[in-house]
Formats: structure tokens, C-alpha cells, sequence
């Protein structure tokens, strides 16, 4: 039987660290941000590829303009129903990110240990 192992790290560290420790062939690829988060888009966009799984808060404010989002403005202007426009930047910790690895991985999150 065959056990699929997977290191959730920077893609840089990884490949030193594997090849320092002679364990490169050990592992089928690396799965990092840049994987996770494809920079070949230059804006925030409804597309499925980049479509924002963290929070699932109903959002009473919704940022559809392709611009780069104002934080300070944000702060300074504070709403209470306002909420933060979509993100398309996963990143562990968030489930999210752990689930969209393990989904690019082909890797079924029922039988995975931890």
C-alpha cells in the first residue's frame, strides 16, 4: 500500500530542506501560496478560480470594482454591516486553504491523517 505523504510549507524551504536531507524523491510535488494563490490574475474578481472560500458571513457590503480595496478608508469609515470585500488569498491556517490543497492534491480528506 502506497502512503501519500504531503508537507504544507514554502515552496523554497521545501525543496532545500528535501534535498539536504537526500528525501526529494520522497514526495510527488510541493503544494505552496503560490499554488494555492495562481498570480497569473491582476485583480479581485468574481472567477471561480480565485472565488474567496474563507468566511462565510453574509456580507451586506459587496466590492465589485475591480480596484485595489481602500483598508484605511475602510477603518476610518467604519461600518457595522459592512463587511470586507472578497479575497482571493488563501492561506493556512484557514480551512479553506487545507481544503483546496488537499482538493489539488486529489486527496480525500476522509482518510487523511493529520
Amino acid at each position: 500500500m502506497t502512503l501519500t505523504m504531503m508537507i504544507f510549507i514554502d515552496k523554497v524551504h521545501a525543496v532545500k530542506a528535501l534535498t539536504k536531507l537526500g528525501l526529494e524523491d520522497c514526495f510527488e510535488g510541493v503544494i505552496c501560496f503560490e499554488t494555492l494563490n495562481p498570480t497569473h490574475k491582476n485583480t479581485v474578481s468574481g472567477d471561480e478560480d480565485i472565488e474567496f472560500l474563507g468566511s462565510a458571513a453574509t456580507a451586506t457590503y459587496v466590492h465589485t470594482s475591480p480596484q485595489i480595496f481602500d483598508m484605511m478608508d475602510q477603518f476610518a469609515h467604519h461600518n457595522q454591516g459592512a463587511t470586507l470585500p472578497k479575497t482571493p488569498i488563501v492561506c493556512k491556517p484557514q480551512e479553506s486553504a487545507i481544503e483546496r490543497a488537499l482538493s489539488i492534491a486529489k486527496i480525500n480528506p476522509q482518510r487523511t491523517i493529520r
